[in-house]
Parts: structure tokens; C-alpha cells; sequence
């Protein structure tokens, strides 16, 4: 042995001994021990779907072992053979199961004869036998004449804890579909391979043929007839027969391949299909179908009753009756279609099977797959769309905000150049005047001359001073450098103060009026900036009134307080109004001024979160307004 399978083997057996020695012990402690005997050999179609389908079920329900044995009463029909395997069973078996299920009568008839003292306490469930049975241990089949004079089950259980599910042979519903399905048919052969000589059948099934309508019904048994003799017969027979059967697993020579040979020699007969009478499996291509419980139903009842019976107990649970699930007719479709059965003769609620699955069913996955990569396919392109899309949405946008940029920039340059332009043209008037007059007072001889000379330059330095205030302010606003310095402040106040100023400042024949609505409104703003948003509009309206009146003053309004001042001057014609606010822009080019005072009021007042606007009429007067939002401090009417 190499080094590493021995150390393999070591883990193995270190791990082993160290598991919890109570585990496995407790496992098998709380694990149901369930015996279930079958009658017939282990590849019998009908109950292999029953143990199968019994087995698959409980096992999901149930912590439990099952333990399946085959009394393969087809092999021999003596029922000595049978009482004597049940008997070595019972010897094989030193731990009795919790629960026993039998499937078949024979099996239990031979139970209840060999059955020791110490199993008769053990529950029993039987499944597939019928209500009524033959004792093989009393009486000898020959010597049953009459189906009447068969025992009740029931009868059987006595010294037994039994129940379970018995079933019933539809001969009569399944004759009634063959004369539904072919109605040419008049003669049925019907066909059993008879191991426990129920002739006595024969004349309750003739009667029931008379009863559907055809004209009599043949009985080809096993116990007289070798396989082959049986198809030499079905073969000879017309297309006035039709086929029924109760099993056919062994012959006249006990030969244990009868069901192969039987179907093996039918199978190259298209013609030749079975109608049956229970559940004989799916697979044979010879049988057409018929009117039954499924075998697989008939399994899954079984479980349900077990599982029962070892919840509830016994006593607790269902009585022996018959088997919950209903009969259904089950149809070959392969075999309907080959025989150009009319699908209109079938009953309704019919079972199709070995039907040919739809394109969609057969290649579902196939489908799914390709559906799923088209899918993928398609949400890949419109994802590409969509980013195509949306790439190019960007680029445009980029471009167009670039185009906005440039423009901005050539507006910018625009702008430099025009208010360097303008600054200084602004700047050299003023300069020129100062230095002219300055040059002539040395010459002037008279004083009133040099007075005139004097209060010319002293006009120009005014000019020239505000000038260069205005562009201070003004570049401060644009790079957000003016300082706003809030604090409580008397607008009333304020408004008296700029009246008092400006009352030097009017032409004569001009009135000034200040409308207050209080003797004293306090608000929280900047007392400096407000007073220069004032005086720009009055110095405008000094500037453009030559008679009337300039009118002045505040209202209250919801979300503050809007300053106006009103005049009587020229007016401003409409197309003109959007350049009221632009800089260096002079409505009138002989009017003194630099064009910068709206331009600086503007932005005053956006700074402070307000709105400006103006309006006017031409030849009658302008109304310069701005809003102001702001707390009210205190007001005193």
C-alpha cells in the first residue's frame, strides 16, 4: 500500500472514531423500518410502478428504510410454494419492521397462514387486491363456480391489525370504450393467463359483452393454452375482434418469458393492440390503453395510508376501502393514430400519453437559449444605440456650450475693447477740460472770466472723480470683490438724507417729492449700497427731467419692499429699454454722463437677491424701480 493511501485510511479512521458515537445509533433508532411484500416478480410493469411511485413518496415524507420483497407468484401457482417462501422470509427477518405492505392478494393470503405469533401485532396496509378474495388454503379455484361465491377481504383480517386500499376491474366501462372507439367491432377476445383458474369469470364477462352490445366475448387462458398457441389465435382472427386483457405472464407450459414472447410476436402486427383492464405499463407498443386507476396513483395512496398509519396509528386512521384516486382513460396516442382511430370517438377528460411533445416542449431549452441570446443581442445593440445616442447628445452639447463659450469670449473682447474705448474717451474729456481751462486761467485777467474757468475744472474733477469711482465699482461687482456691509437701518431716514441732497442738485421749476408711507421703517440690509441704488436713479432723473416734477420713494410689498423713482422727462423710446442696464450705453449721447450708473445699480441689487426694471414712455417720463427682499425690523405709521 503507497504512503498516501495509507494515510488516506488513517484520516479516514481518525475522523470515524472521533464522530459522536450517539449519532448514527439515534439515526437509526428514529428511522421507520418499512416491509413491503409484492405478490409477483420484480419486473412486472404494474407493480413496479407501484412500489416505485410508493417508495419516491414516502421517502420525501418519512425518515424511514424500505424493504422490498418479491414472492413472484407467476413462477409457481401452487400455494404450498408460496406459504413456504413466506415462512423463510419470516425466519430471514430476526427484527420484525414497524409496519408491513403487502401489494397483491397472494402474497396476503399466504401471509395470514404463515404469519408467526410474534408479527400479528404489526400493522398491515394492503395494496392491489381486490374486495373480495379466494382463500387458496381452503378452497380450490375449480370448485368456485360462481363469481358470488368469492370471500369478502374483510373477512381475512381477523387476529390481523389491517387496512388498506382494494381495487376494482373496470370489464364493463372498458368494454363500453371499445365499442365507443370501434364501432365495427362485435366480438371481443379476451385474454388472462389464468395462473389461479378463474373460470369462473367467464360467465359474468359474456354477460357483461351481451349488455354493451357485442355479439360474444372468447376467453383464450393461460391455463390451456402455450404462448404461441395464443397468437396463432389472436393472429387468425378478423377486424370484427378486439383485444382485452387481464395480464398474460405465464402459460400452459409455465413458461416464465410468456409476457416477452406474447408482445415480441404481436409487435410486428400493426393491427393487433390491447385494451386493458389495469395499469400494465406505458412503454409496450402493443397496448391502445383503457379505463384504470395509474398504477403511479395507486402508489402514492399507499404512501399517504402508511405514512398515516405510523403518525396516527392503526386504529386512528382510514378503514380498508377503495383506493382514493380515480379511474381515467388512458390511450396510446402512437397507436390511436396508427389505427386511424377517430380522436373525436374518445371520452372526455382522456389521457394521452406517448403523445409526441409540441415543437415548443421538444426543443424548450433550445428555444430558450436562442431566445435569450436574440434577447441579449437586442439589448446589446440598443444599449450601443443608446450610448451612440447619448455620446453624441454630449458631444453636441459640448460643442454647443463651447460655441457659447467662444462667443463669450469674443463678447468678452468685444467688451474690453469697447469700454477701453469708452473709458478713455470718458477719461480724456474731463482731463481735456481740466487741462485746457487750467492753461487759460493763468491768462485770465478778469475775475469772473477765472471764476467761470475755475467752476469748470471743478466740474470736470467731479466728472472725472466719479468716473473712476463708478469703474471701481463696477469691476468690483463683476469679480465679487464690493463689500456689503449689513446692519439695522431707518430707510425713512435714508430717503430724507438723499432728498436733502439732491434738492441743490435739481433744475429750477423742477419740484422733488419723497412718498413715505411711514414715519420710521427699520430693515435689516446694506445702508451704503441701497443709498447708491437711490441716488444713481435720482441722478438719472436730474440729468433727463427739464420740467415737472422727480418723485421718489417705497412700498411695502409681500415679499418685501420696492423702491421706485418716478420723472417727468424725456422717456425712453421701447426699443431702447433693453440698453438701459448695458454699460457705456447712453440713450443720449448730449447728455452728460458715462453710462455706467444703471449698469452699477444692476448689479447692486442682483448682489442683494433683488429685481430691477424700468419703465417708461416716450416724451412722458420713466419709472426706475428695484425690489428689495428684506425683514422689517420695526415700522411706526
Amino acid at each position: 500500500m503507497s504512503q498516501i493511501a495509507l494515510r488516506s485510511l488513517c484520516i479516514v479512521f481518525f475522523f470515524f472514531c472521533m464522530a459522536p458515537p450517539n449519532y448514527a445509533v439515534n439515526k437509526e433508532k428514529d428511522m421507520k423500518h418499512i416491509l413491503l411484500i409484492s405478490s409477483y416478480f420484480p419486473d412486472k410493469e404494474n407493480s413496479r410502478i407501484i412500489i416505485n411511485s410508493f417508495s419516491y413518496k414516502l421517502s420525501k415524507e418519512l425518515n424511514c428504510r424500505i424493504t422490498v420483497e418479491y414472492m413472484d407468484s407467476e413462477a409457481s401457482i401452487k400455494f404450498k410454494e408460496w406459504e413456504n417462501w413466506m415462512k423463510e422470509l419470516f425466519e430471514a427477518y430476526k427484527t420484525a419492521p414497524d409496519i408491513v405492505v403487502i401489494i397483491g392478494g397472494e402474497a396476503w393470503t399466504a401471509y395470514t397462514t404463515s404469519c408467526p405469533h410474534t408479527w400479528k401485532n404489526i400493522p398491515i396496509i394492503l395494496g392491489s387486491v381486490k374486495s373480495g378474495y379466494i382463500d387458496y388454503n381452503r378452497f380450490i379455484p375449480h370448485d368456485i363456480n360462481d363469481i358470488q361465491d368469492i370471500c369478502k377481504t374483510t373477512e381475512s383480517f381477523e387476529d390481523f391489525h389491517v387496512t388498506g386500499y382494494y381495487t376494482k376491474d373496470y370489464f364493463k366501462e372498458n368494454l363500453q370504450l371499445i365499442r365507443q372507439l370501434q364501432p365495427n367491432v362485435s366480438k371481443i377476445a379476451y385474454i388472462y393467463d389464468n395462473r389461479y383458474n378463474f373460470q369462473f369469470l367467464t360467465p359474468h364477462l359474456q354477460k357483461l359483452a351481451k349488455e354493451v352490445g357485442f355479439e360474444e366475448l372468447h376467453s383464450y387462458y393461460g391455463s390451456e393454452l402455450t404462448t404461441m398457441q395464443l397468437v396463432d389465435s389472436l393472429l387468425s382472427q378478423d377486424n370484427t375482434y378486439a383485444i382485452l386483457s387481464s395480464g398474460w405472464y405465464t402459460d400452459a407450459q409455465n413458461y416464465s418469458h410468456a409476457y416477452s414472447m406474447l408482445h415480441n410476436e404481436l409487435v410486428l402486427q400493426h393491427s393487433k393492440f390491447f385494451y386493458l383492464i389495469m395499469d400494465q405499463g406505458k412503454t409496450n407498443p402493443n397496448y391502445l390503453g383503457g379505463y384504470y386507476v395509474a398504477a403511479e396513483d395507486l402508489g402514492n395512496d399507499l404512501a399517504d395510508l402508511t405514512y398515516e398509519v405510523l403518525s396516527k396509528g392503526i386504529d386512528n386512521s382510514q378503514k380498508f376501502q377503495i383506493t382514493p384516486s380515480k379511474p381515467q382513460y388512458y390511450i396510446n396516442y402512437k397507436i390511436l393514430q396508427k389505427n386511424n382511430i377517430d380522436q373525436s370517438r374518445l371520452p372526455i377528460h382522456t389521457v394521452l400519453y406517448n403523445k409526441k411533445p409540441s415543437f415548443l416542449k421538444t426543443y424548450f431549452w433550445q428555444f430558450l437559449a436562442g431566445t435569450l441570446v436574440i434577447s441579449g443581442i437586442i439589448i446589446i445593440l440598443i444599449l450601443r444605440m443608446l450610448y451612440y445616442k447619448r455620446i453624441t447628445t454630449v458631444k453636441a452639447h459640448m460643442m454647443e456650450e463651447q460655441k457659447i463659450l467662444r462667443e463669450k469670449a469674443d463678447e468678452s473682447n468685444r467688451l474690453k475693447s469697447a469700454f477701453l474705448a469708452n473709458i478713455s474717451h470718458e477719461i480724456r474729456t474731463p482731463l481735456n477740460a481740466i487741462v485746457g481751462f487750467s492753461s487759460q486761467l493763468a491768462y485770465a485777467d478778469d475775475k469772473e472770466e477765472a471764476h467761470a474757468y475755475m467752476k469748470i475744472i471743478e466740474t470736470n474733477n467731479s466728472l472725472l472723480l466719479q468716473l473712476i469711482s463708478d469703474i471701481l465699482d463696477l469691476s468690483k461687482i463683476e469679480s465679487g470683490q464690493l463689500d456689503f456691509h449689513y446692519s439695522k437701518t431707518d430707510i425713512v431716514q435714508v430717503c430724507r438724507n438723499l432728498k436733502q441732497e439732491y434738492l441743490s442738485k435739481i433744475k429750477e421749476g423742477i419740484s422733488l417729492q419723497c412718498e413715505l408711507p411711514d414715519k420710521k421703517c427699520v430693515i435689516y440690509t446694506e445702508r451704503h449700497r441701497l443709498a447708491q441704488a437711490i441716488s444713481n436713479f435720482l441722478s438719472n432723473a436730474v440729468k433727463f427731467t427739464e420740467k415737472g416734477y422727480i418723485c421718489f420713494g417705497y412700498e411695502h410689498i409681500t415679499a418685501g419692499l420696492r423702491f421706485y423713482v418716478k420723472d417727468t422727462g424725456k422717456g425712453i423710446a421701447d426699443e431702447n429699454l433693453p440698453k438701459v442696464f448695458a454699460r457705456f450705453e447712453k440713450i443720449d449721447n448730449f447728455t452728460p454722463g458715462n453710462g455706467l450708473g444703471m449698469s452699477i445699480c444692476k448689479g447692486i441689487i442682483e448682489k442683494m437677491n433683488g429685481e430691477i426694471g424700468v419703465k417708461s414712455e416716450l416724451g412722458k417720463g420713466s419709472t426706475f424701480w428695484f425690489t428689495l427682499p428684506c425683514k422689517t425690523i420695526s415700522v411706526e405709521k
